[in-house]
């Protein structure tokens, strides 16, 4: 009996909090947009898309990211995004997620403005959530891609955006894009900026640069989480200290792996030795249709690849419940309504605390 079958990892109920939206988009819904502009007319439909995702570099990976960006070029090309995102949050049960959207390109092309696009995002986002009952937040990618002054703009935009929806869905940025030569530390202005206006803080760090990053998207961008942290395997001191702290570590092992900037293999994926540090880490994707993975997946390979034991992949499944941005109370409902009784009844209860 598989791992899947003896635990009904598909069914187990789920939180995702480290995963772009535009890395969602379907290849089906890919064809669809360059059937409309024409984008890469030689294409043959679904299976030259296919082709499309393989990397062996983060470079690459962002690249590709940024050029599928390009085929959006009406608001109302985002609803096949949107519909790519409840199939799936429905395949992979997942009640409650936090997810990455990217206004730079947006902006740059000029197709689409960018106040009417977070409000079909946000209503469309609200209506999806009743539908399929659960809850969608938004963190906007300010980008060090792009650089600092890209970054603000991005986060003045979200907050002019905020000053018109007092229910608005958007609820932080995050830093993401290249870290080679853009250090979390350029952007102190930026987070100062979007902590005063009440907006949470999250940062990729350690992906393809090492520790400074982290320790710098810490102690001096003050943010709330880290987004992979993997060279945290380099710096025992700084793995301590992240420990202590408690900071959530958002691990992605497949796109760490397709990366390969500190491990090519899942069997030496550094996430059971932070779990054996005490680190708080969840289980993400990243994104799911550039590396051929989804949330199944990937609570599968900490099984079968990185050799978890079952009552480690509990903990990841509570930690990543209460590294989320929703209030304690909210936290306990939703592991004592959800999480919970679905484990009692599928894992063995002396597993459950």
């Amino acid at each position: 009996m598989s791992i899947s079958e003896k635990f009904n990892i598909e069914a187990l109920p789920k939180t995702e909090i480290h995963l772009h939206l535009e890395a969602l988009a379907s290849y089906e819904s890919l064809a669809i947009l360059n059937d409309k502009y024409k984008i890469l007319p030689e294409f043959d439909r679904i299976k030259h898309f296919e082709e499309q995702f393989n990397f062996d570099n983060l470079g690459m990976m962002i690249d590709q990211f940024l050029f599928f960006q390009t085929f959006y070029r009406d608001v109302y090309d985002y609803q096949h995004l949107l519909n790519d995102l409840e199939k799936y949050m429905l395949d992979n049960s997942i009640y409650y997620i936090e997810l990455y959207i990217s206004p730079t390109m947006i902006k740059k092309q000029g197709y689409v403005d960018i106040l009417e696009f977070y409000t079909f995002l946000n209503d469309r986002i609200r209506n999806m959530a009743a539908r399929i009952n659960g809850e969608i937040k938004i963190i906007t990618d300010v980008s060090r891609s792009f650089g600092l002054e890209n970054a603000m703009e991005n986060l003045n935009d979200l907050y002019r955006y905020q000053q018109t929806d007092s229910n608005s869905q958007i609820i932080g940025i995050g830093l993401g894009g290249r870290e080679k030569n853009n250090p979390a530390s350029d952007y102190k202005t930026v987070f100062d900026r979007a902590r005063e206006l009440g907006l949470r803080t999250v940062a990729h760090a350690g992906e393809e640069v090492g520790s400074e990053s982290v320790s710098e998207a810490i102690d001096i961008l003050k943010v709330s989480r880290i987004g992979h942290g993997t060279s945290l395997i380099l710096d025992d001191e700084l793995m301590r200290k992240v420990s202590s702290m408690q900071i959530p570590v958002e691990v992605c092992p497949t796109s760490n792996i397709v990366t390969k900037y500190y491990v090519s293999e899942l069997s030496e994926h550094p996430i059971k030795k932070f779990i054996k540090q005490g680190l708080n880490v969840s289980v993400n994707t990243d994104d799911p249709v550039l590396f051929h993975t989804d949330l199944n997946k990937e609570y599968i390979i900490l099984f079968d690849e990185c050799g978890l034991s079952e009552t480690e992949v509990l903990q990841i499944v509570k930690n990543g419940l209460y590294s989320t941005f929703l209030s304690d109370s909210e936290k306990d409902f939703y592991w004592s309504t959800k999480v919970e009784p679905f484990l009692k009844s599928q894992w063995h209860k002396s597993l459950i605390k």
